[in-house]
């Protein structure tokens, strides 16, 4: 593994771990302030929304001044979020976290950008390997530290998910070389590509795989009468089981 490919897995699992550690808290933490099922459901609505919007022209931008500067803003754009998250003090501040978490939520999609820069065509299959294997292995170790946290406070768990994501972004910041070196890559609104790329069966295939994962959401088996740390551990055996499963996709993907 290259140096940069090492550093983008670290940054890239650092900051998954701490993303884990948030979604089986919220829900709890929200009721803590008398949000209704609605109410939370629309907490996790609003993030992917914001994300929707901010994603592609983050990606836009990465293309223009370079991959560095775009991830480091969005680590730290999560970062920010999280203490606000840790120091609200009502459900509009929640929303208001969510809201920035997800406006500066390009951290995954420029690292896969990133991936592209540094590796071969040959090599490329393996190295998003590597990230969805940072991806997967943040999201099994983020739920179990929110369970063991949980138990001395809601707050407890955010502050560890915001230093975490710090250090991803000391990482992103310090030791991750630049990839894109020409002044004016990107090319118009980025927008105007979603359309074409809607047409095409194999990515809509991903879209599909990627929107059921999305579904099985830790609100979802909040009725089960799970406490944080029960859910915790819910959504960790669900991203392990689902692993061989995303990644058996993955390879028809390539192959077909």
């Amino acid at each position: 593994m290259s140096r940069p490919l090492l550093i983008i897995f670290l940054t890239i699992f650092v900051n998954l771990v701490g993303f884990g550690i948030i979604i089986p808290l919220l829900p709890f933490y929200a009721e803590t302030f008398g949000a209704s099922p609605v109410v939370i459901g629309l907490l996790f609505a609003i993030f992917s929304l914001c994300q929707l919007v901010a994603a592609p022209v983050l990606g836009d931008m990465s293309d223009r001044y370079g991959r560095r500067p775009v991830l480091v803003f969005s680590l730290a754009g999560t970062v920010v979020s999280f203490v606000m998250l840790a120091l609200a003090h009502n459900l509009a501040m929640l929303f208001a976290a969510r809201i920035v978490d997800g406006l500066s939520g390009g951290n995954i999609s420029t690292a896969r950008a990133y991936v592209a820069d540094i590796t071969e065509p040959k090599d490329r299959a393996r190295a998003y390997g590597l990230i969805g294997a940072a991806f997967g292995l943040g999201f099994i170790l983020g739920p179990a530290l929110s369970g063991v946290l949980s138990h001395l406070s809601y707050t407890a768990p955010i502050w560890a998910a915001a230093t975490i994501t710090l250090v991803a972004t000391a990482m992103a910041w310090l030791w991750l070389p630049e990839t894109v070196h020409r002044a004016q890559a990107g090319v118009g609104n980025p927008f105007r590509y979603l359309p074409r790329l809607a047409q095409r069966p194999r990515v809509r295939h991903v879209l599909v795989i990627d929107f059921i994962s999305g579904a099985h959401s830790p609100c979802f088996r909040r009725r089960s009468g799970y406490s944080s740390p029960g859910v915790s551990a819910s959504t960790r055996r669900a991203r392990v089981t689902s692993s061989p499963g995303s990644a058996s996709s993955a390879r028809r993907f390539r192959a077909g």
